[in-house]
């Protein structure tokens, strides 16, 4: 992709912009340091947008500009080799789920990967088994259906182990390589074709998919929902604080601050002789607080709802969201009141994604 993202770079401007390496070390440092403050406020907007991930294929850009003619000596390649994949192994090492990313962070195995691709040993013998070419070549493909694959690994709320993880990332490997084979291979077979056949292809193709984009951005089919359904979406709204529930939503909502405020939000019945109840955890429980309100009406439970991102429940420090976020700091305070103030309650309801959970 960054071979691919600096050649049509060039063919745009040509190599005779002799400055078009600074041009592009202008836009990976620029995007690196997007990628880091916006990974530190929303880690989804850092993973997904093109904005904050655009200096890995710049990164691996400036080395075609200013590599691609070059050799290194043998003894240079070697080294620059063996420092490629020891950046890579260390960063397998070192970062977990837990690890802010991409942020600068994701240097290390970025550099791993440049050196690799300066060295270019042809006699590697880490590369040059034809498993692992056949690997590198479908790569993309396998990055594509990995995606799918652990979807559906959630979806159907399968544990993930050692077996559940590398049964997924056989299944990848298969999907990518056949995708690979049979989908991107058949590039050859365009390439024979004249310039108006493709043409005609491309122009059939999209004549072809067209009404299905259409179907699509108009909620599919309208014939097969309700006819109240449209305005019941327009009205659905996910309870939190700014709706007049209780869930503290601090990840998306940044007037929220860390503090005490975060359970100090009750539900249900307001009867002087209501039973006290508790309702603690993350998302999960914070987004069925409707449901709890109506419970509590009818057993007369006032309900006092602690609920935050990510913050299932428990009394120790594991998180499944990323550490380095307020919503961990506010999870940290939920649990601490938690410790202090269990035994007062009549009724406890603990709620949260318990696949995510270690047993």
């Amino acid at each position: 992709m960054s071979y691919l993202f600096l050649s049509c770079t060039e063919a745009k401007f040509d190599k005779k912009l002799k400055y078009i390496g600074i041009f592009l070390s202008l836009i990976l440092i620029a995007s690196l340091s997007f990628s880091t403050l916006m990974t530190a406020k929303d880690t989804m907007y850092g993973f997904f947008k093109l904005t904050t991930r655009t200096w890995e294929l710049v990164a691996g850009g400036l080395v075609y500009y200013y590599f691609n003619n070059k050799q290194l000596t043998a003894p240079l390649q070697k080294l620059s080799e063996g420092l490629g994949f020891t950046f890579i192994l260390l960063s397998l090492v070192l970062y977990d789920q837990n690890t802010p990313w991409p942020s600068f962070l994701a240097l290390l195995p970025v550099m791993g990967t440049m050196l690799i691709l300066i060295a270019n040993r042809q006699n590697s013998i880490f590369t040059q088994a034809k498993f692992i070419q056949n690997i590198g070549s479908a790569s993309y493909s396998i990055y594509l259906w990995h995606w799918p694959v652990f979807f559906l690994l959630n979806y159907f709320f399968i544990k993930l182990n050692f077996i559940s993880l590398s049964l997924s990332l056989g299944l990848s490997l298969l999907l990518g390589w056949l995708s690979y084979k049979y989908i991107e291979g058949s590039r050859k077979s365009l390439q024979k074709l004249k310039k108006g056949h493709i043409y005609l292809l491309f122009i059939s193709t999209l004549l072809l998919l067209y009404p299905i984009y259409k179907h699509i951005e108009e909620n599919g089919l309208a014939s097969r929902e309700k006819s109240n359904t449209p305005s019941n979406l327009d009205k659905m709204q996910m309870p939190s604080v700014e709706n007049g529930w209780c869930f503290y939503n601090i990840k998306d909502n940044h007037n929220l601050k860390v503090g005490s405020q975060g359970f100090e939000c009750s539900i249900a019945s307001e009867q002087k002789n209501a039973k006290s109840a508790l309702l603690f955890g993350d998302s999960f429980a914070g987004h069925n607080s409707p449901f709890w309100d109506q419970i509590g009406k009818k057993l007369n439970l006032n309900i006092q709802a602690i609920t935050t991102n990510w913050c299932y429940p428990s009394l120790n420090k594991e998180f499944t969201g990323n550490k380095q976020s307020t919503a961990y700091q506010q999870c940290l305070l939920n649990r601490e009141y938690l410790s202090k103030h269990i035994d007062q309650y009549d009724v406890l309801i603990f709620a949260g994604r318990w696949s995510e959970m270690d047993p």
